[in-house]
């Protein structure tokens, strides 16, 4: 009997803030170095003001065209305030 082998599909996550001039060279180099591979890319984005999710948005048509490769978005908006301590 045969045993067939899984495939295993890996999620690449990409922490972002202010990299618009970086991702389309990450995802290139994701794509360039995992020719072979199974993958899915998540672009975890924690609010860029500088137009990052817009670079993503443009890969995601580029590349999920000519590849069969989705890449997701996900924006988080943390805001990490400094809560006033008192002293006893």
């Amino acid at each position: 009997m045969e045993q067939q082998k899984e495939a295993n599909k890996y999620s690449i996550i990409i922490p972002t803030y202010n990299e618009c001039l970086n991702i389309a060279l990450i995802v290139y180099f994701v794509f360039k170095h995992l020719k072979d591979v199974d993958f899915e890319i998540i672009v975890v984005d924690d609010g860029s003001p500088n137009g990052t999710i817009g670079v993503v948005k443009q890969l995601q048509q580029v590349y999920e065209e000519d590849y069969d490769v989705s890449i997701g978005i996900v924006h988080v908006s943390l805001s990490l305030r400094a809560s006033p301590m008192s002293v006893l």
